[in-house]
């Protein structure tokens, strides 16, 4: 029933296969389509109400109203359009240039975000991993050990859990599991294939705290972080503060679905034993460099390496010749070239809205109409901040516009009220993390292609799982980041 085939490459090197070799054509459901005429017309309409407030509101200063006006504008595209995010932030970028409302010198700052670097090397690792099939020897070994339908449930949280650190894309983690669900028989009943098309993307987005290099968006929001003039998490703080989080939720997502849709848990599974292949050169380098990497992050303190240094040490070595396991030419057609603009832009984007002002005029009317206050008890903050973050998913569907409309008007707000910007932050970045409540809220769920019965099994789930999230996190919080040193 589990039969697994390594694919071929046509690389010498590759032994074991690429996983990640699934075009366009793998992805029947449209992940664009907030084209159509009725939602273009609400953009309209969003856009319309967004100019007449900005420019008919009293006393805003000039350059602050045009880049709200700009900010909002992108947000709205980014939220309901199927426009590129990396053309819209660019626009938004060249739109306040023409305003003349930043300085020209600020185009470069771009390219030049440590962000950008991270991105690039994050995803040329992820390439390096799956090029030389190592991600499909782990994940398609893991599955063929496997007896039982409720182990192999849970070998393989174990294992996302594991692959959060190796790649940086939710899709990409999801994409790598998707041929194992394939492989199973598509007939009536077949409880086990319907669990693990929930399960595996499940697993995929709750994971994605326990790490530094889970996502993009991470990245780009502690980037954020240090423009404002604050320490930046290092990998080994963010996986002390929010590992175990990750590790919770995961757990406890897994736990809901196995015993909600696996209920013939002792059911004998066959399995097809892979061939025994012996491990390549290409695989041990890959091994070896990211065992490397991982160790030099988390000894950031004994040596004087930064995060990104060691990124892209690591890419180095991978790209290198005669040892290297990647060509160039070919590893770029991995790099998302549209989200390096995307998260340059955005950060660019975040600078402006401090620099003219409007982050300030925005905090001080969120402040009048909310009610808060410098002396608002952290219950009271942990409890908006992680209610907007979490249900940010249901109006902006990309997880790092998420970020970057959200990130730099929080950090604004915490730098009003003195409050720790580290503790923003994360709480907000865990929060934005949590998406599962529709398969339109991530394309790592489109791509599994869930049926009517299995996307209301996930809507139900999120009843269940939101508010527990959002409470989780509130007690992790209070139990584990305030023992630990970190508090409003």
């Amino acid at each position: 029933m589990m039969q697994i085939k390594a694919r071929e490459t046509s690389q010498q090197h590759t032994p074991v296969g690429s996983l990640l070799q699934i075009g366009k054509s793998d992805f029947p459901v449209d992940t664009s389509a907030l084209g159509r005429p009725g939602v273009s017309l609400l953009a309209s309409a969003l856009m319309g109400a967004l100019t007449a407030v900005v420019w008919l509101w009293p006393s805003i200063p000039f350059a602050a109203r045009v880049v709200l006006w700009v900010y909002g504008l992108a947000v709205i595209a980014w939220a309901v359009t199927s426009v590129n995010a990396g053309v819209i932030g660019l626009a938004a970028v060249v739109a306040l240039l023409a305003f003349g409302v930043v300085p020209q010198d600020w185009v470069t700052d771009i390219l030049l975000s440590k962000v950008v670097w991270l991105i690039l090397g994050a995803y040329l690792l992820g390439e390096a991993l799956t090029r030389t099939g190592l991600a499909y020897r782990l994940m398609a070994g893991l599955a063929a050990a496997m007896r039982t339908p409720r182990g192999l449930a849970w070998r393989l949280t174990g294992a996302l859990l594991t692959l959060a650190f190796l790649v940086p894309s939710t899709t990409g983690r999801a994409a790598m599991l998707l041929p194992l669900v394939r492989s199973l028989p598509h007939r009536e009943g077949n409880g086990l294939r319907r669990c693990l098309g929930l399960l595996i993307p499940c697993i995929v987005l709750v994971s994605t705290p326990v790490t530094l290099t889970g996502a993009a968006a991470h990245l780009l929001a502690n980037e954020m972080l240090s423009s404002t003039g604050q320490t930046p998490l290092s990998f080994s703080r963010w996986l002390l503060l929010a590992g175990p989080f990750g590790v919770a939720v995961s757990i406890l997502t897994a736990w809901l679905i196995i015993r909600r849709h696996l209920p013939q848990a002792d059911e004998p599974l066959p399995v097809t034993e892979l061939p025994a292949v012996p491990w390549s050169r290409a695989e041990w380098t890959t091994l070896g460099v990211l065992g490397g990497m991982l160790l030099l992050w988390l000894t950031t303190g004994l040596h004087s390496l930064s995060f990104t240094a060691v990124m892209l040490l690591g890419v180095i070595v991978l790209m290198a010749p005669v040892i290297g396991v990647l060509d160039w030419k070919e590893a770029t057609k991995a790099i998302p070239w549209d989200l390096l603009i995307f998260a340059g832009s955005a950060v660019w984007l975040g600078k402006a809205l401090v620099e003219s002002g409007a982050s300030g005029w925005l905090v001080g009317q969120v402040v009048g109409v909310s009610g808060l206050a410098p002396a608002s008890s952290p219950l009271v903050v942990l409890i908006l901040l992680g209610v907007v973050a979490v249900s940010a998913h249901l109006y902006l569907m990309s997880h790092t516009a998420r970020v970057a409309a959200l990130v730099p008007p929080l950090l604004a707000l915490a730098g009003e009220f003195g409050w720790n910007p580290t503790a923003v932050v994360l709480v907000t970045v865990i929060g934005i993390d949590y998406c599962l409540t529709l398969p339109i809220c991530s394309k790592a769920i489109l791509m599994y292609e869930l049926d009517r019965g299995q996307a209301a099994d996930l809507f139900r789930l999120s009843l269940i799982l939101m508010p527990t999230y959002l409470l989780l996190l509130i007690a992790c919080y209070f139990v584990w980041w305030v023992p630990l040193g970190l508090s409003f």
